[in-house]
């Protein structure tokens, strides 16, 4: 996996505290909505996430998994560590977030993204085996109905559970409910 690690650059502010190990239960998997950014752009070091799988497959930590972060997957906030993926992927609407200025992804157009995610998920459950849970944003937040969307919740929570063995999450109050179609097989 490239990765890349972005830890002085990301703002400490979006830090609360350190955690023991044993309280990292989850990991949330996000899309981020921004399909037209360069490699190279400094926004990746203010994204409110751990880690960021870019589309080329590249990984950028911006904070330790430790540290317990202010924002990005609200209530679970204590015992998560955040994935986002870099793209605007689509919705089990089919329709795409702002297409016109954040682009339109498709996860079959990156490969390297969704193995460097898996590759990434598998380490922090080897790194960390209180990790039990995995699970996408939509569940814990209502207003993020499209986060991850169909194929990133296909591809890399539902590989979690069937590869890893992995408990997908439950749908938190103010969470809305993931549909059966975004269970379907993954790819891999």
């Amino acid at each position: 996996m490239d990765f890349l690690d972005y830890t002085d650059k990301s703002p400490a502010s979006y830090r609360v505290r350190m955690r023991k190990p044993e309280e990292l239960t989850t990991i949330v998997c996000h899309q981020m909505g921004v399909g037209v950014w360069r490699e190279d752009n400094p926004m990746f070091a203010k994204t409110r996430a751990h880690f960021v799988a870019q589309q080329s497959g590249r990984v950028i930590k911006n904070h330790d998994p430790l540290w317990r972060l202010r924002y990005g997957s609200g209530v679970i906030n204590h015992c998560c560590i955040t994935l986002e993926c870099a793209g605007n992927y689509e919705t089990s609407r089919g329709v795409w977030w702002k297409p016109e200025s954040m682009g339109r992804s498709k996860l079959a157009d990156h490969p390297k993204q969704v193995a460097s995610a898996r590759e990434l998920v598998a380490q922090l459950c080897e790194d960390y085996p209180s990790i039990t849970t995995i699970t996408g944003h939509r569940a814990i937040s209502r207003g993020k109905s499209g986060c991850p969307g169909p194929d990133l919740y296909r591809e890399i929570v539902m590989w979690g559970v069937r590869e890893l063995g992995l408990d997908e999450g439950p749908t938190l109050k103010g969470g809305a409910v993931i549909p059966d179609s975004w269970r379907a097989q993954s790819s891999g």
